[in-house]
């Protein structure tokens, strides 16, 4: 479940069993465009949010409008940044 942070606490209290927090475990960013986002999965847009591959790395992505946020293990982070910032490049 992704939550604002400042909401962490209160669901933590309210939702049943085991709790953990993985803010600290994440990285994400923020794209926007479809023609991008296609380039760098085959998860369907129009089904967010959904969990799948990202530039091949496990993740979950997020629709706001035109704008995407995606999340993955912080250990990805400057793997995947470098992905996307090649596929934006090729989109110019």
């Amino acid at each position: 479940m992704l939550c604002p942070y400042e909401r962490c606490a209160e669901l933590r209290a309210r939702l049943p069993g085991t709790v953990i927090d993985m803010t600290g475990a994440l990285a994400g960013l923020e794209l926007e465009g479809e023609r991008a986002l296609r380039r760098l999965t085959d998860l369907d847009l129009e089904a967010l949010p959904a969990a799948g591959k990202v530039a091949q790395v496990p993740a979950l992505v997020l629709r706001d409008g035109p704008r995407f946020r995606i999340f993955f293990a912080q250990e990805f982070g400057h793997y995947v940044g470098e992905v996307v910032l090649d596929v934006l490049e090729g989109l110019e």
